[in-house]
């Protein structure tokens, strides 16, 4: 279940707002892809263990301080 909200402007457009969870309060499961804000910049990436990962599968070493699940798609 995507933590995003969506709703549709006046001109027609789909708009996406995110929940950003702090890492200190929760972490997103082993392996799930998710948007990480790392030296305050957001890339896709996840996590293994204590370690984080850009979607490449090179490592992320800048501190992780937040994360977001992907908003759900258009229907």
């Amino acid at each position: 279940m995507s933590a995003a909200l969506i709703t549709q402007g006046d001109d027609g457009h789909l708009w996406a707002t995110v929940r950003w969870v702090p890492v200190d309060d929760e972490l997103p499961d082993d392996e799930m892809t998710v948007i990480l804000c790392a030296d305050g910049e957001p890339w896709t990436g996840f996590r293994e263990g204590a370690m984080w990962y850009y979607v490449s599968g090179d490592p992320v070493f800048a501190a992780v301080t937040h994360w977001c699940e992907f908003p759900e798609v258009p229907a």
